[in-house]
């Protein structure tokens, strides 16, 4: 028999299947290297592919092996979510709760591929420790009936920058669309725009690639724009919000879901 833990998740999945796939669906390498793209990590990471017809991972990166001291090969379902600590199963459920209502009956089927799910949330560590992640994911593979045959996530160390959990959700566009930002309860989608849309999408752009290391100049020649446009967004970022430094700046779009 499963843990609770477990059973609580595959319980949100229960009850929204008539959205998920019944059989396994494969998926496209170029697809997957261009998601890859949209996929933030600002320290140290891990990934998975999770089978929602065989409730199992198709894939898990060697990042488990390096975080967490699990073997890639071994590593299941029940392992990841006996990792997460005990007072934030009921935020991941309720997270996974907002994403079934979001993705199959806020928007049309269509979309789904093109939604990032972002919240947070504490795994515990190889050396015992309960570190706060960045979970981002994007269904990979879908039926012919456009339901959801499995999900592309990506866990991503986030506490260096801060330890504070919003608990809330967001929902981004990764082809340009609408973003639903710092969704706390299904109630928000009522609201015209829960969390303000601070920065634009190419800020957005410059602020990832600073958090993960890149100078100025790098991000200029990676985005294929000139070095005086990148200082001219780092400018703008911070006048935003009355910013005093670039740090803080990330720190408060992570924190409030806006990357």
């Amino acid at each position: 028999m499963k843990d609770k833990k477990v059973r609580e998740i595959y319980a949100v999945f229960d009850r929204n299947k008539d959205f998920l796939a019944n059989s396994s669906t494969a998926v496209a390498s170029g697809k997957l290297n261009s998601i890859l793209e949209n996929l933030y990590s600002p320290g140290p990471s891990f990934q998975y592919i999770f089978d929602f017809a065989g409730r199992k991972f198709d894939f898990v990166s060697d990042g488990s092996e390096t975080l967490f001291g699990e073997n890639p090969l071994t590593f299941e379902p029940e392992d990841f979510v006996n990792r997460i600590h005990p007072d934030d199963i009921g935020h991941y459920v309720h997270c996974q709760e907002i994403a079934a209502h979001f993705l199959f009956e806020h928007i049309a089927k269509e979309a789904i591929p093109e939604y990032k799910v972002s919240f947070q949330f504490r795994i515990k560590d190889v050396n015992g420790a309960y570190k706060l992640f960045l979970h981002q994911a994007i269904a990979v593979a879908v039926d012919d009936e456009h339901n959801i045959s499995s999900s592309l996530a990506n866990h991503s160390i986030i506490d260096h920058i801060t330890t504070h959990n919003n608990h809330k959700i967001s929902f981004i566009n990764i082809a340009g669309g609408k973003n639903y930002l710092g969704i706390g309860h299904i109630d928000d989608f009522g609201k015209a725009n829960p969390t303000k849309q601070l920065v634009s999408l190419r800020e957005s752009e410059i602020l990832k690639l600073i958090s993960e290391g890149f100078s100025s100049k790098e991000i200029a020649d990676y985005l294929h724009i000139s070095f005086d446009t990148v200082r001219t967004h780092r400018k703008n970022i911070l006048k935003k919000a009355n910013f005093n430094n670039m740090p803080q700046a990330i720190a408060h779009c992570i924190k409030e879901g806006l990357i």
